[in-house]
């Protein structure tokens, strides 16, 4: 996060949807909307990271 480290990392598993959410706080100093440093990449980077292939041993 361009130096901005987190001061903490928060993963949440979203079973029905086959998918984890990660929330890093401090990241941007209060959040995005509130944050003199706005994460200009942060769409296109989500973008390419929807387009992704992952595989996975379901059991």
């Amino acid at each position: 996060m361009g130096g901005q480290p987190a001061s903490a990392v928060t993963r949440y598993v979203l079973p029905q949807l086959c998918a984890m959410n990660f929330v890093l706080k401090g990241a941007l100093k209060g959040g995005g909307t509130r944050s003199l440093e706005l994460d200009a990449h942060g769409k296109c980077l989500s973008s390419v990271l929807l387009e992704m292939s992952v595989t996975t041993d379901r059991s």
